[in-house]
């Protein structure tokens, strides 16, 4: 009777080791996984936002999207916009599909730690996209929206402490 409660105890350590060691790479594999992914929500300003994994050097923001029919269009391949020679350089693709992503990146050297605006136009005044904002690292900023309002639309960055805006970009939705 003794040795099969010994056999019982053994079994169950070697059951009780083995659910531990499944846990433990399952644990390690999510984490890996969630880095990856990009999906930590660590952001340089304490809030939480999702980000990709890409080498861009700064934040995407939470998506915005306005009203419209969505759909599953592609975006098509970033085209560049002529720019300025100084302050906020601004590119985006010509075209995207409604409720597809529009990235939006550029330059600004020297500004750091600056946070930038997106504004789109509307009728004959710049009003800011959705809340949407993006900071500046590294020289550089890369940011996204969605809207699947179809038609030319323009946007542009601006810098609300200088007031200093980006050059005008066109992409036509739909």
């Amino acid at each position: 009777m003794e040795d099969e409660q010994v056999e019982a105890r053994a079994a169950l350590v070697k059951f009780a080791a083995f659910a531990v060691v499944i846990a433990v790479v399952l644990a390690l594999v999510t984490f890996m996984l969630v880095r990856a992914l990009g999906l930590t929500g660590d952001t340089d300003d304490g809030s939480h936002r999702s980000e990709a994994a890409t080498s861009t050097p700064s934040q995407l923001p939470t998506v915005a999207i306005t009203s419209g029919e969505a759909s599953a269009s592609p975006t098509p391949s970033a085209t560049p916009t002529p720019t300025p020679a100084q302050g906020i350089q601004l590119t985006a693709p010509a075209q995207a599909g409604a409720g597809s992503r529009v990235t939006l990146t550029g330059q600004y050297p020297g500004a750091d730690g600056v946070t930038l605006q997106v504004q789109r136009m509307t009728g004959t005044t710049w009003g800011s996209f959705a809340g949407v904002t993006v900071t500046v690292h590294g020289g550089a900023f890369s940011t996204y929206i969605i809207t699947s309002q179809r038609g030319a639309a323009s946007f542009r960055l601006l810098d609300p402490t200088t007031g200093q805006a980006s050059n005008v970009v066109q992409v036509t939705i739909g």
